[in-house]
């Protein structure tokens, strides 16, 4: 106990003695302020007054040398600014809320009205869809002079892939069509459109023979769709759009580039669309494609007769069926 004490005695003495001038030749003086300059070269920032009487110390900030009373007066100036500074930061938050509420009341019209537009011009009410065509034509020139154009492409693209892991098929190919309406050259729009044509048609061959000619017209399909699909539209990964996309391309890889275990990997990835939907034909395909790659004839017959168990229409699986059981 007398130790700790003893230590406590120590550590309080330290305290003062920290806070006396520190100068050998006045040591022990008390210290009447501190240097505020942000540039003292002084190793100890305390003074007392003997310390100002050599001209050698705080040669360069002696204004800055500030005995307690200005510090006090300086951290109620300081207390005062920050008070200032809260109240005009409130003032300015109010400023802007109004003027965020005004925006929005502004924009939320301009919806109501163009929402009323498109309904007239749904339902062929041509004069007042008429009385409308100065707003619209002015909104054409906005639209002409920046990329809105292509937004109102990249969001259809977007739903229309989102609407396919959603199993809303149907809808996600009139997304596809629209986008292809305004750019008939969109690659993505069409792989996904012969991916749902596979799925709910019975003629198969020719969406197959579709998705071939698509990878004969852009040769870097893979490449442009995969960046389009992760970095412009943020599909996530394990998306059923996303993951037909990658298997599709890991098909086609090059053969030079094509890694012994790349079969198996597709394979896992076919199986995690078929987990998440039976009865996508391009999925099961896939599968059926690696496991001849790797010579499994057998268990490429009995993928594609689970296929026909589903679809027994299905033409495309009846010929996968016919030609690997003549092996």
């Amino acid at each position: 106990m007398e130790m700790i004490k003893g230590d406590l005695l120590q550590f309080k003495l330290k305290k003062i003695q920290m806070f006396l001038c520190q100068n050998l030749e006045h040591e022990g003086s008390s210290i009447i302020s501190f240097c505020l300059s942000a540039g003292c070269q002084e190793p100890k920032q305390q003074f007392s007054a003997n310390c100002l009487i050599n001209p050698q110390k705080h040669q360069n900030c002696r204004i800055d040398c500030k005995p307690f009373d200005k510090i006090k007066t300086l951290l109620d100036l300081i207390l005062y600014k920050l008070d200032k500074m809260l109240e005009q930061t409130d003032q300015k938050f109010e400023l802007l809320k109004l003027e965020y509420e005004k925006t929005i009341k502004i924009i939320q019209k301009e919806q109501q009205r163009f929402q009323e537009i498109v309904k007239n011009l749904k339902e062929q009410k041509y004069k007042e869809f008429l009385d409308n065509i100065g707003k619209i034509k002015n909104w054409n020139i906005t639209v002409k002079s920046t990329q809105f154009e292509q937004e109102i492409i990249d969001l259809w693209l977007k739903q229309g892939i989102e609407l396919i892991n959603q199993k809303e098929y149907q809808s996600a190919f009139v997304k596809f069509w629209k986008v292809l309406k305004e750019d008939a050259n969109n690659f993505l729009a069409q792989f996904y459109q012969f991916i749902i044509q596979q799925k709910q048609g019975n003629n198969n061959y020719k969406s197959f023979q579709l998705l071939r000619e698509l990878q004969i017209k852009y040769p870097n399909f893979q490449e442009q769709a995969l960046f389009t699909v992760k970095e412009k539209l943020r599909i996530k990964s394990n998306n059923i759009a996303a993951l037909i996309l990658k298997v599709y391309c890991m098909i086609y890889l090059d053969e030079k580039e094509k890694k012994q275990d790349i079969y198996q990997s597709i394979m896992i990835y076919c199986d995690t669309i078929l987990g998440l939907d039976k009865s996508i034909v391009c999925a099961l395909w896939m599968k059926i494609k690696s496991l001849c790659e790797q010579k499994k004839y057998q268990q490429a017959i009995m993928s594609a007769e689970e296929g026909l168990m589903l679809n027994n229409n299905n033409c495309h699986l009846h010929c996968i069926k016919a030609e690997k059981q003549q092996l």
